[in-house]
């Protein structure tokens, strides 16, 4: 679970205090998506309407990570073993509000789909080579940039370093703006814990499989500058909500859509 007692949380507190805008891969990519619905999420901080899919991937994220910590102390754990484990997890971090107005069917149903990502999950890690050392929800900043933000899992080897990002998205592809945030990550920890070391990025989409995403040199100089032309964006732009183009394609699903066209 996310704590914000941590060092890089008490840096940014001293950096806002200077005055400083700091900001997180997702404002970048939201703005390129809907800039007004990131205007409303990441910068008034307007709460999000619960939905069954955002519900049941903070479910599997939270039970993942458990897992990871219980197998960081017991990392010859066989296969048998870990499924009773990550389904006794499971049941014990499970929770689907009854705001969302499931019925019992609907919610046994939720409860089976994502208890079956997490065991397919595992079966894959199982499986795939892991790091001597793994940190899971590590805080990271970028000071040059303003920019920070949690990697989910980095796994520590002799000469390259691991980053991976859950994601429980049906299809197991790798987006721009997926490549985007991991490159992000790259440019983050590289900044805290300078190396030498090789990073490689990947995508874990639970049950369909682990994916490495290919980047270079020129892929990080382009995120850099995305990340400095957010930072001069929002210093323009500041609270004006009329400097915020809408993205259309987004209205639909949108749970700020109502205020958004009552503001104009």
């Amino acid at each position: 679970m996310r704590k914000f007692d941590d060092p890089v949380s008490i840096r940014i507190g001293q950096l806002k205090a200077e005055g400083k805008k700091i900001i997180s891969p997702s404002l970048i990519i939201g703005l390129e998506g809907c800039a007004r619905k990131s205007f409303y999420k990441n910068i008034m901080k307007l709460p999000e309407d619960k939905n069954k899919y955002l519900v049941g991937g903070t479910n599997a994220h939270t039970v993942v990570e458990t897992f990871v910590e219980y197998y960081k102390s017991n990392p010859t754990s066989s296969l048998l073993t870990s499924q009773a484990v990550i389904e006794e997890i499971f049941n014990l971090h499970w929770d689907v509000p009854r705001e969302l107005g499931l019925n019992d069917k609907e919610r046994e149903k939720m409860r089976k789909v994502y208890l079956k990502k997490c065991q397919g999950w595992l079966n894959v890690w199982h499986t795939t080579e892991k790091g001597a050392h793994i940190i899971t929800e590590e805080h990271v900043i970028n000071e040059d940039l303003m920019l920070h933000g949690f990697i989910d899992r980095k796994e520590l080897f002799d000469n390259e370093i691991w980053i991976t990002d859950m994601k429980t998205s049906k299809d197991a592809a790798i987006s721009n703006k997926y490549k985007l945030q991991l490159l992000y990550y790259i440019l983050m920890d590289k900044w805290c814990n300078p190396t030498n070391k090789k990073y490689r990025i990947f995508l874990d989409f639970f049950d369909q499989g682990k994916l490495e995403v290919p980047y270079d040199n020129d892929d990080l100089e382009i995120a850099k500058d995305k990340a400095l032309q957010t930072h001069k964006f929002m210093l323009e732009a500041g609270q004006d909500i009329k400097k915020y183009p809408r993205g259309f394609d987004y209205c639909a699903s949108c749970p700020y859509k109502d205020r958004c066209f009552q503001e104009g």
